[in-house]
């Protein structure tokens, strides 16, 4: 298993823990960190060309990893839409753990790829912490959405949609079931 399916994996697992242990009431206001985070990635996608170019146009003049940043948001907010500090506490630390290595991997990569042109980009733009200055950088690039479809970005969408929505039903379905079994018993 290479690095990257094992990053999938620890996701997947940690969503099944979040099913699980999710906690009624949710936490609906955790709806906008979660939507913050796909903005994010939206908005990277409409610029990033993968493995064609250094991209250093939208948010990639902020930070060199938009999209983790999004994931990073998105991963947060469903942990607090369940509820469950406990994961949130886990949630923080793991998702550093494993995405520093794939951030570090991706920029060996990227100065592999592209040489000095990344390592002159990587000198003046932040890692994960946006830098707002470099709004002032200038550049003549604008958001494409036809890239934002080539990349995929609506399904990740979808996807969140959808994991809140079982997350939803799940959660009413288990109460239903439990009711009815108490029902039974007692």
């Amino acid at each position: 298993m290479d690095y990257n399916q094992f990053r999938i994996w620890i996701g997947r697992l940690f969503g099944v823990a979040l099913l699980l242990f999710a906690q009624n009431p949710f936490n609906f206001y955790a709806i906008g960190v979660i939507l913050l985070g796909a903005v994010i990635r939206f908005w990277a996608t409409g610029y990033i060309h993968k493995d064609r170019e250094v991209t250093m146009a939208g948010p990639y003049k902020l930070l060199r990893h938009p999209l983790y940043l999004g994931n990073f948001l998105e991963g947060l907010g469903l942990t607090l839409f369940v509820n469950v500090w406990q994961l949130t506490l886990l949630y923080i630390p793991l998702f550093f753990i494993i995405y520093y290595k794939k951030m570090k991997l991706e920029e060996q990569f990227l100065i592999d790829t592209f040489g000095d042109d990344y390592v002159n980009y990587k000198e003046i733009t932040p890692r994960f912490i946006p830098k707002l200055s470099n709004l002032a950088i200038k550049d003549n690039i604008i958001f494409n959405f036809k890239t934002v479809i080539v990349n995929r970005e609506h399904l990740n969408i979808i996807g969140l949609a959808l994991i809140i929505i079982v997350f939803i039903l799940y959660q009413n379905n288990f109460n239903l079931i439990k009711t009815f079994l108490s029902s039974i018993i007692m």
